[in-house]
């Protein structure tokens, strides 16, 4: 575990605030207050900020009694390890996080009552987030290799519905609110375009170089070099990233299994799960996020013999909750075979890049990918993030089943189709 560096702000004072924050009789009027922290998360779970487990004792006033409270607190990253283009996007995701909570979280309730995130608390410090420590609570993490079974999937999946639905009528009555929510800087927005050319096409180009010489990969191999040749699925990929679809929802962006925890009972079966970290959140189709979701979280079994089940419930369950909410515009969804030829080039960029950050044996240095410096390399071998991940033990083990399974629902064939497609039309430009 890394030194812990704590921030100069993050006092007894600080905690004071935030607590007083609550508006709960418990958390009022506190005279003496005390603190330690800790490490909240292992390296490898989180990569977008720091987050800090804070374990308070305070007194209230008239009292001599004693309470306890542990809060998480999140802030953005500092250390000298991380890329300046790391630091700009933790520093504007976590203010984006802190209004997702203060702005549209809040509104939320009062069309439904829910506890799908983690209660927040008012930061008297900008872009630093305030929540309840689940762990406290009893919530677990789960094994980030292991991935998510049925049922832990099937409680991801009631949550983030219901979550797409409040957006949706949200949004109808409050558009303002995700004005707010959702303001970026000019710098940022250029910056995520910058990145994203570095992801996808370093990601690829460290997975072509990963499958050269293996057997049974040479399909995989032939679609990851067409892509990267001319940079050729970026025009592909910008087109998936824009399609006017009719449902759009504000979704989390980044649910992969390290950004939700559950709750057990006293035999071992999942009950309750709370989903975090909203720090990429956009307005985008909620397929988008469903199918994001299923590749980098769900489990192999799940991901071969459930996808259609997984799909149905949530169609379920996001009319059910429009219902509930009085959504008057009907709305339709398409059969699941048509939302993966949709979005095909997402999953291959998914499964290139997320699962096997997902699947690393140790935190991954990502310098290389958000500076473009692995476009730049001779041999990606040499970079940290190829040898961090793609000489992992884990991944190594559990890789192939990604491109077997996406190749039998047909997402080479239908992103050969889309490369030539786009070659096409750069032909007659």
């Amino acid at each position: 575990m890394a030194a812990l560096d704590k921030p100069d702000w993050l006092t007894d004072d600080f905690l004071k605030s935030c607590l007083e924050s609550d508006g709960e009789q418990i958390t009022q009027n506190v005279i003496e207050i005390s603190h330690s922290i800790e490490h909240a998360v292992s390296p490898g779970n989180n990569y977008g900020s720091v987050m800090f487990r804070v374990n308070i004792i305070y007194k209230k006033l008239g009292s001599d009694s004693e309470h306890s409270l542990s809060l998480i607190v999140k802030a953005p990253i500092e250390q000298s390890q991380c890329s300046e283009e790391g630091k700009k996007l933790s520093n504007e995701g976590c203010m984006i996080e802190q209004r997702y909570y203060s702005e549209f979280i809040s509104n939320t309730f009062d069309l439904m009552k829910h506890n799908i995130v983690p209660k927040h608390y008012k930061s008297p410090h900008p872009g630093c987030i305030v929540l309840e420590d689940l762990k406290s609570l009893g919530y677990e993490m789960v094994d980030r290799h292991k991935m998510l079974d049925f049922d832990h999937c099937q409680l991801y999946i009631k949550a983030s519905a219901k979550l797409h639905a409040l957006s949706m009528v949200l949004y109808e009555t409050r558009p303002e609110i995700f004005e707010t929510v959702l303001n970026r800087s000019q710098d940022l927005l250029e910056l995520y375009e910058k990145i994203t050319r570095f992801t996808v096409l370093g990601s690829f180009r460290c997975m072509a170089t990963f499958l050269e010489g293996k057997s049974g990969c040479e399909k995989y191999l032939n679609i990851l070099k067409e892509a990267i040749d001319n940079e050729l699925f970026l025009d592909v990929f910008e087109e998936n990233n824009h399609l006017n679809h009719p449902l759009v929802a504000l979704t989390q962006n980044d649910p992969w299994c390290a950004n939700m925890m559950f709750k057990y009972d006293n035999n071992g079966n999942v009950i309750d799960i709370k989903i975090f970290d909203f720090q990429l959140v956009e307005l985008s189709p909620p397929l988008k996020e469903f199918m994001t979701f299923v590749w980098i979280s769900a489990d192999q079994n799940v991901r071969e013999t459930k996808l259609n089940d997984l799909y149905k419930l949530y169609c379920k369950s996001l009319k059910a909750n429009l219902a509930e909410l009085g959504y008057q515009k009907s709305i339709v969804l398409r059969d699941l075979e048509s939302e993966i030829v949709t979005w095909s080039p997402l999953i291959l960029y998914r499964i290139c890049m997320n699962v096997p950050v997902s699947l690393a044996d140790e935190k991954v240095q990502l310098k290389d990918y958000f500076n473009g410096n692995i476009l730049e390399m001779e041999s990606v071998k040499e970079s940290p993030v190829y040898k961090t991940v793609f000489e992992g033990t884990t991944f190594n083990k559990l890789y192939l089943k990604f491109f077997q399974q996406i190749d039998k629902l047909g997402v080479f064939e239908n992103i050969k189709k889309m490369l030539d497609q786009a070659k096409s039309k750069r032909n007659h430009v």
